[in-house]
Order: structure tokens, then C-alpha cells, then sequence
């Protein structure tokens, strides 16, 4: 996208995340499902999420209105923050669901320098969950998330059935870390490892 999105920025963002779930009165090992395609906001969502001790599950961008309705049911998520692309399949099946709050996000505020600084022209329409976001001051709480504590239900592509969740805790997450940096050894003077 040609948008470099600063550690700082990541920061301040993940933090208004989390004190906006908290807010909505998410706590930790609540489920929050999250509708991207490999962005920027998928980033922030995901490791808002994960700072709250909430669980994430990833829907795949791949998926029609029936596969996402079973995973929203299933993981039992109480959040949906997809991008706004995907309301044409969210909307008809969300009320079916346990999902309390909905809300879209349009990636545009991804594309400026500070995607917290209010836009120069005003969208209309509905709230995204950008403009929430910056309405939000960041004061997230502190939560103690260990590595026995479940971080993601990562849903199978279905090839034998229905898609399954695979629990993953922090501590999987952190092993991955750990094994990309083993295996990606030569790159870690130029870039810092993100698992997402």
C-alpha cells in the first residue's frame, strides 16, 4: 500500500482498541472475531485483542455467509470488526448469531500518515470503527495474560466437513515467534518479527 504504519502508531492504536472492548464491557477470554484481508487494521485488531486477553478468531475473507455464521456461532464471539466490504454477507446472518457489537471498518485512515488523525473530508454514513477509535483516549487495563491462556481459535479451511477451531494459547504464538526468528535468523538486524 505503500503506508509504513510506526511501532508507536501500532502501540497507541492496539491501546485504543483494547480500552474501547474494555469499554464494551469485553473481558478477558471473550471471543472477538475479526473479517480482514492482510492490512494494516487486521494488525491493530488482532493484537488489541490479544492485550485485553480476548480471544481472536480470524474469519477468512474467503468465506461465504453460511461458513461465517457457523464460526461466529461456534466460537461463541461476542465482537465482529470486519471491514465494510463484507456487510453485504455480515448484515442478513449477524442477528442469528451471539455477536452483540458489529462494527466496519473502510482501511482508508490506513492509507494517511496517522490513521488517528481525524480525515480532512468527512466519509458520512455509518461510524467506522476507526472513528470510534479516535474518539477513544488510550488507558487500556491491566490484564495478566499467561501462556496457558487461550490467545486464538484458528478456523480449518473444511476440506473434511465443517471448519474446525484450533486452539492456539499465547505460549503457541510466542513458540512461533521464537521458531521464526531461528529459521529467519539472517533478517533480524533489518526487520523486527510481528506473528499475526
Amino acid at each position: 500500500m505503500g503506508f509504513e504504519l510506526t511501532y508507536k502508531q501500532l502501540l497507541d492504536i492496539v491501546y485504543r482498541v483494547t480500552t474501547k472492548l474494555t469499554e464494551l464491557g469485553l473481558k478477558k477470554e471473550v471471543c472477538v472475531a475479526i473479517h480482514f484481508t492482510n492490512n494494516h487494521a487486521f494488525v491493530c485488531y488482532y493484537y488489541g485483542i490479544l492485550k485485553i486477553g480476548g480471544i481472536v478468531s480470524y474469519t477468512s475473507p474467503l468465506f461465504k455467509s453460511l461458513e461465517i455464521k457457523r464460526q461466529l456461532n461456534d466460537s461463541e464471539a461476542k465482537v465482529y470488526i470486519g471491514w465494510e466490504g463484507f456487510s453485504g454477507m455480515i448484515d442478513p446472518i449477524i442477528e442469528q448469531t451471539g455477536v452483540k457489537h458489529k462494527f466496519y471498518s473502510n482501511l482508508s485512515p490506513f492509507l494517511s500518515p496517522d490513521p488517528m488523525t481525524q480525515p480532512e473530508y468527512p466519509t458520512g454514513g455509518e461510524s467506522t470503527f476507526e472513528d470510534i477509535l479516535r474518539e477513544t483516549k488510550p488507558n487500556p487495563p491491566d490484564v495478566n495474560v499467561t501462556g496457558d491462556d487461550l490467545a486464538m481459535l484458528q478456523y480449518s479451511g473444511g476440506l473434511k466437513g465443517f471448519p474446525k477451531g484450533a486452539m492456539l494459547t499465547h505460549g503457541n504464538i510466542t513458540s512461533n515467534v521464537i521458531q521464526a526468528e531461528s529459521w529467519f535468523y539472517f533478517l533480524i538486524n533489518k526487520f523486527n518479527l510481528l506473528s499475526c
